[in-house]
C-alpha cells in the first residue's frame, strides 16, 4: 500500500465514523434512526432511508468489484434494480441487518484499498474514461451526498410526527 490508498482509506473512515467538518458521520446518523424512520417514504415516488442505504451499499460493491477485477462486463446501469434495489423493512432486525451489511461493505472496501499501490489506482476503470483514483473519490462523494439525503429524510419524518 502506498500514499494514495492511505489517503483514500482515511477519507472513507472519516466519513464513516470519524469527525467530518460538515456534521455527523454515517455511523452516528444511522444510529439515530429507528426502523420506522428508515422504512418511511416521504412520498410514494421518493426513497426511504433504507432504500438510500441499500443504494449506497450497491455502489460500494460496484467500486469493490472494479478495484478487485476491473470487470468490463459488470457495470451498474443508472435507475436499474442494481442501482435502486426494491427493499422493504418488516422488523427492526431487517434494519439492523441492512446497517450490518453497510458496515461489512465498508470494511471490505477498506481491505481492498489496503492492498492497492499507487500504480494500481492509476489504472483506467474498464468502460470509463477515468482511473481508479477518480472512482474511489466518487464513492466518498456519493456517501456524503446520500448522508445529506438521509438527514433530510429523517428531518421530514420528524416534522410529520409533530402535532
Amino acid at each position: 500500500m502506498q500514499t494514495a490508498a492511505i489517503t483514500h482509506i482515511a477519507h472513507l473512515e472519516e466519513i464513516f465514523d470519524g469527525d467530518p467538518w460538515y456534521g455527523d458521520n454515517i455511523q452516528k446518523k444511522l444510529s439515530s434512526i429507528n426502523m420506522e424512520q428508515a422504512a418511511w417514504q416521504p412520498h410514494p415516488a421518493a426513497h426511504s432511508i433504507a432504500q438510500v442505504l441499500k443504494h449506497m451499499i450497491n455502489w460500494k460493491k460496484q467500486v469493490i468489484r472494479k478495484l478487485e477485477t476491473n470487470d468490463p462486463d459488470h457495470d451498474i446501469q443508472m435507475n436499474s434494480k442494481e442501482d435502486w434495489s426494491t427493499l422493504t423493512l418488516h422488523t427492526p432486525d431487517d434494519w439492523s441487518d441492512l446497517k450490518s451489511e453497510f458496515v461489512a461493505t465498508q470494511q471490505k472496501l477498506l481491505d481492498v484499498l489496503a492492498g492497492k499501490t499507487d500504480e494500481d489506482l492509476q489504472q483506467k476503470v474498464s468502460n470509463r474514461v477515468y482511473d481508479m483514483h477518480y472512482l474511489v473519490n466518487g464513492i466518498y462523494e456519493h456517501n456524503i451526498y446520500h448522508l445529506g439525503q438521509i438527514g433530510y429524510i429523517q428531518s421530514l419524518w420528524t416534522k410529520t410526527q409533530q402535532p
